[in-house]
């Protein structure tokens, strides 16, 4: 989900294939992007998780002028799914942000 530009060839057989540059909108990294720390597509199920999230609510998950602010919220996955915004959505798609929003990579 970020620039074509970025974007690497996944060969068929083989290790996992895994990414090194760091890339991406402050707001939709993943915690492992910003660790410089090799990263899998899996950077990408994050996006989607902070993208779903501002559909369901209308809001950031992860939200701060300070960046270095925002980048410890990414790091702790510190985001709230309380309050009037969040009484019309399911458990389902609570569960689906959260598993996507998750700091695992191996989940």
């Amino acid at each position: 989900l970020t620039d074509f530009g970025f974007a690497g060839r996944r060969t068929t057989g083989g290790s996992e294939f895994t990414m090194k540059t760091a890339c991406g909108t402050a707001e939709y990294v993943a915690p492992e992007v910003l660790l410089s720390i090799p990263y899998t597509v899996g950077v990408d199920l994050w996006a989607l998780g902070v993208i779903t999230f501002i559909l369901l609510c209308g809001r950031m998950p992860f939200d701060d002028e300070n960046k270095m602010n925002l980048y410890k919220k990414i790091l702790k996955a510190d985001y709230c799914m309380e309050g009037e915004e969040w009484e019309s959505v399911s458990d389902n798609g609570k569960l689906f942000i959260s598993c996507l929003l998750e700091l695992d990579t191996k989940k």
